[in-house]
């Protein structure tokens, strides 16, 4: 799988920097929202390689845009979130 196009969906403030950066330097196109229905939208509209949702917790949100972009794409979704304790 060849990664061009990336949706980053954020409860939390956009990425630093470095993050983006480290995508530039594999040429991949980053699309990013903040809003649920904006990422829905966006799912139906275009073809992404990878989708990756950052909660601010382990969010009924974050699990619920996961749940419904799944049944819109088979693209692969990392749903990054911090533990309440390791």
């Amino acid at each position: 799988m060849s990664l061009r196009r990336l949706l980053f969906v954020y409860e939390t403030e956009y990425p630093d920097s470095l993050l983006e950066s480290q995508f530039d330097l594999l040429s991949v196109q980053i699309d990013a929202t903040a809003e649920i229905e904006d990422a829905i939208r966006r799912v139906r509209s275009t073809n992404y390689d990878l989708i990756v949702v950052a909660a601010r917790t382990d969010s009924v949100r974050g699990r619920r845009l996961c749940t419904e972009v799944r049944l819109l794409t088979t693209a692969p979704i990392i749903l990054i979130a911090p533990m309440e304790q390791e």
